[in-house]
């Protein structure tokens, strides 16, 4: 619930450039984006807690030794997991996005592109690829066969090796100073795009290896929709339960009206006076002028 409260009144990280926005505004969103790291990191402490958990029921022992113990081999936890260890430094570059000052260098470069690739393209995709490889069997009632279980975990494979390939030579041109939304040019042979050449290249095979995740991902979907093996019982959609351990929050952080009220409360404060400010002095209709 936290991180839904934090992320909605943050646009204007987005926008740290924009000389429209008063600098104050921008600090208050940036302060916000700041305060979401804190529930990012208990929902990685949660994710964590979790896993420990479960590898304790299975019996492992030491201090890391519940990672041996969970199911690496299913298609439908690998991939979540390939996109939780990808959050981990696309969540660090988001810092560096959100940062009044670092943003300046790395603004509407390629480095901006690199971020969400890692973030959106990879863990919230990897995620719906587990999503799908559970959900689509429980809705037709068909069997993730090893077949389809061994093609998603080479699926996620070949996902995860795209985009690494894809978003870190972004995120490296993206400080040599290549911008986004941006034709391909030369920049009249200038030495400095010369050394963007070999990234555009890394970046142009990772793109390839995506194109073939895309086929595999969409053959393991019709597999799974329409020609698994159909099965003789219901498949339950797995649901999260509460470990008999778990301590229950306080009741007043299970009312809505609450959760609903600050997002409220803290969305007019970041947006209502800035807003009206843009209005104000650019409304709607403004006379045309050229830019060149």
């Amino acid at each position: 619930m936290l991180f839904i409260l934090y992320s909605i009144p943050v646009g204007f990280h987005h926008q740290l450039t924009e000389p429209g926005i008063s600098s104050f505004w921008k600090f208050l969103q940036v302060a916000l984006t700041m305060i979401v790291v804190i529930p990012s990191l208990m929902t990685a402490f949660s994710l964590m807690a979790t896993f420990e958990l479960a590898g304790r029921e299975k019996g492992a022992t030491g201090l890391f030794g519940f990672f041996r113990k969970l199911p690496y081999h299913d298609a439908r936890f690998f991939a979540a997991f390939v996109g939780m260890v990808i959050f981990i430094p696309a969540g660090a570059g988001g810092i560096i996005n959100a940062s009044y000052q670092l943003d300046q260098v790395v603004h509407n470069t390629l480095w901006i592109t690199g971020h969400f690739h890692l973030t959106v393209a990879s863990t919230v995709t990897l995620t719906f690829f587990a999503i799908t490889y559970t959900l689509l069997p429980a809705l037709t009632g068909r069997q993730v066969t090893r077949f389809a279980n061994r093609l998603g975990i080479v699926h996620t494979v070949i996902w995860a090796l795209g985009m690494a390939l894809m978003s870190i030579p972004m995120h490296i041109v993206g400080l040599f100073g290549e911008p986004r939304r941006t034709a391909f040019t030369t920049y009249m042979d200038h030495p400095v795009v010369a050394t963007w050449v070999p990234y555009r290249k890394l970046i142009g095979l990772g793109s390839g290896l995506l194109f073939v995740g895309v086929l595999l991902f969409l053959f393991i979907a019709l597999y799974l929709w329409f020609f698994a093996p159909k099965t003789e019982q219901n498949v339950d959609f797995p649901l999260g339960e509460v470990h008999d351990t778990g301590h229950r929050p306080p009741a007043i952080l299970e009312r809505w009206s609450v959760w609903v009220g600050l997002t409220i409360a803290l969305t007019l404060i970041a947006y209502t006076i800035p807003v009206m400010d843009m209005i104000r002095h650019a409304p709607p209709g403004s006379t045309g002028f050229r830019t060149w």
